[in-house]
């Protein structure tokens, strides 16, 4: 419900003043996909996330053949873009 209040179209919209307010403050400063949140170079950091948080996922995808080197795939992937 929380999330339908804010779709487009709905009343909160109406009010020009509350809309303004909300996309100037909060959707700013509260979302990690802000260009100025993101640092330089993290796609540097993939791997070692990767190494750290893969056993969180060891049931599910340790019998991949991309479980050793997952983390460094992804990483050469988001250098290149």
């Amino acid at each position: 419900k929380m999330h339908a209040f804010f779709w487009h179209g709905s009343s909160f919209w109406k009010d020009g003043d509350a809309a303004k307010e909300l996309e100037e403050g909060v959707w700013e400063s509260a979302s990690y996909v802000q260009p100025k949140l993101q640092t330089l170079n993290q796609c540097k950091d993939v791997a070692k996330g990767w190494a750290t948080s893969k056993l969180k996922c060891r049931k599910e995808l340790e019998s991949k053949e991309y479980w050793d080197n997952l983390g460094e795939r992804l990483e050469s992937v988001a250098e290149e873009n």
